[in-house]
């Protein structure tokens, strides 16, 4: 019997192994030019590390928890 640290594990560890395993493999797929591919993942993480430091900096503008 799974407790329920072992589920959560199960699930993050799947949905982990989801996207690392077949999301590659399916933009590959439809987009068929390896360079191509590893342009637009450059570019989404440009996007990615932009949103995280905005967040960061409105985090650091307003500390107190709350809306």
């Amino acid at each position: 019997m799974l407790g329920p640290w072992t589920a959560g594990a199960l699930v993050v560890g799947h949905t982990i192994g989801v996207g690392i395993f077949l999301t590659p493999a399916s933009v590959l797929g439809t987009v068929g030019w390896p360079f191509l591919v590893l342009a637009l993942w450059s570019f989404i993480s440009l996007l990615v590390v932009a949103g995280a430091l905005t967040f960061g900096r409105l985090a650091a503008r307003h500390p107190r928890a709350g809306g």
